[in-house]
């Protein structure tokens, strides 16, 4: 037939022999008429677009049939781009992004930087470059320069070469005042080696939690460690690997693993059932098992390795051997994070830990003023090592949930629906009043610490500024005299740490300086 000739002629050259169409072909050619615009569409594209690069979501994201559906119900007529073609948009815009942060900083004078290498959890390891500077208005600006995932090993030399690429790149190379870096040695070789990253200025909150991780013996014993005739029994008992004292001269990888910033707040709502909180991270998760397994079969052992001593023997030995209040802190952690991470990996303890805790709540709640804010339950949490400040944060609920604590560790009761052998394990993590007493001169010590890192933290204003005065101010606590024994003995192990960490082998003279005229 000649349908198909009809059919060319019709559509291709429809100005001219748009009649020879038959009534069935004329139909089919017929359009629906569009619901959208173009300008509509590429306000869509664009809004899909932005929505990927903010969220972080996949390319194909709005491609799945769920979505397909909904977006079938909500703007009929619209199809998603490809993710071939977001792609190619989204490569196109970094392109316009960089380019336009270089114009950007071309009028900049001079730009300081901070470095930072971490770890995700799939252990792929990534380097981030930010710069600040003022503007010309005196107004402080801050920029990601660079994120790059680092392959290869982490040498000095390597890394000397990686950021020196990125700042030329740029065209900042000429402009850079100062570069601040944790005290990894890798990192610490690559700017002072280099002509071009300006002075090397240690990050202060860092160097805090060095000192006071290192400095009470919080996750490791150094090595080489004497034992005390107190403790030697039962550390010989826990079986550990004496682990070199970590304060991070080797690699700088360590102090930046992926943790969420949520994990330390964990919410529970006050009239929900338990099924709606919010479940631990993924790797807060793995951190307990790993905590679990480790000391799995240790429970008896870390009940001994705290005596049930009187509160003025164990001042005596300490004063004897500081060591022993060292490893006494120790072990004293590793028991609160054992007891939390048993309530956490049991569902019936834990759904009975947040009934008392709502309780407790509820009743400091009615104690307070009218015109105070109310308190929010919150669960127990584990601290990491490379999150600042969680330390602080775990003992500070630990402490307040202190009657909930005796409550299931002293006796615990057929009312909690667990079985015995959870029963002992949680009556062999019962804590004396040595324990607590102990327990609360570690937080008050923490406090200032606390306050002085999240001081430093802040990201509205320059912190260098306040450099001087927070170390001061902490040398001044940490060399007063306390009222509480067990807190001098504990700011006298501290300010050990304090001079190492704040003295010249990682505070240059030029950061020194810049502390007089920020």
């Amino acid at each position: 037939t000649d349908g198909n000739l009809r059919s060319h002629l019709g559509r291709t050259h429809k100005g001219t022999h748009g009649h020879v169409l038959y009534p069935s072909q004329r139909r089919q050619s017929q359009k629906p008429a569009r619901q959208i615009t173009a300008e509509l569409k590429r306000k869509l594209d664009d809004s899909l677009i932005k929505a990927i690069i903010v969220d972080g979501r996949s390319f194909n994201d709005f491609s799945k049939p769920g979505i397909i559906d909904f977006l079938d119900l909500a703007i009929p007529d619209y199809r998603p781009p490809h993710r071939t073609t977001i792609r190619c948009r989204i490569q196109k815009l970094y392109a316009e992004e960089r380019e336009n942060l270089r114009q950007q900083l071309s009028t900049v004078q001079n730009i300081a930087l901070t470095i930072d290498v971490w770890k995700s959890s799939s252990h792929i390891y990534y380097l981030c470059l930010s710069g600040h500077y003022f503007d010309n208005n005196y107004e402080l600006k801050h920029n990601v320069l660079a994120f790059r995932r680092f392959i290869g090993s982490h040498t000095g030399q390597r890394l000397q070469r990686f950021l020196e690429n990125e700042v030329e790149k740029i065209n900042i190379q000429h402009k850079i005042s100062a570069t601040t870096c944790d005290n990894g040695a890798d990192i610490r070789c690559a700017i002072t080696a280099s002509n071009v990253l300006g002075p090397r200025f240690s990050c202060l909150a860092h160097d805090l939690n060095l000192t006071v991780k290192n400095g009470l013996w919080l996750y490791k014993q150094p090595k080489g460690s004497e034992k005390s005739s107190t403790t030697a029994a039962a550390t010989t008992m826990l079986k550990e690997n004496e682990l070199v004292e970590d304060d991070d001269d080797n690699i700088s990888i360590a102090d930046g693993e992926d943790v969420p910033d949520e994990i330390i707040e964990t919410y529970l709502p006050q009239s929900e059932e338990d099924e709606k909180y919010e479940a631990f991270d993924l790797q807060v998760q793995q951190q307990e098992e790993e905590i679990a397994d480790d000391m799995g079969e240790e429970e008896e052992d870390l009940a001994k390795a705290v005596s049930e001593l009187d509160q003025e023997i164990l001042i005596e030995n300490c004063r004897a051997n500081p060591n022993h209040l060292l490893r006494t802190i120790h072990v004293l952690f590793k028991r609160i994070r054992k007891i939390v991470s048993i309530m956490n990996n049991s569902s019936v303890l834990l759904r009975f830990v947040r009934k008392q805790i709502e309780v407790k709540i509820e009743h400091e709640n009615s104690r307070l003023p009218f015109s105070e804010s109310r308190l929010r339950a919150k669960d127990f949490v584990i601290d990491l090592e490379v999150r600042w400040n969680t330390t602080y944060e775990m003992l500070k609920r630990f402490l307040f949930y202190r009657s909930i604590i005796t409550n299931i560790t002293e006796n615990p009761s057929d009312e909690i629906g667990i079985q015995q052998k959870q029963c002992k394990q949680l009556e062999a993590l019962a804590f004396s009043r040595t324990d607590w007493s102990l327990m609360k001169s570690v937080k008050t010590v923490l406090q200032d610490f606390y306050e002085a890192t999240s001081l430093l933290s802040g990201q509205l204003y320059p912190s260098n500024g306040f450099g001087y005065f927070v170390v001061m101010a902490l040398k001044k606590y940490l060399s007063q005299s306390a009222d509480d024994t067990v807190e001098e003995l504990l700011k006298a192990e501290i300010i050990k740490k304090f001079s190492r960490y704040f003295g010249r082998a990682f505070i240059s003279d030029e950061q020194q300086k810049s502390f007089l005229v920020s």
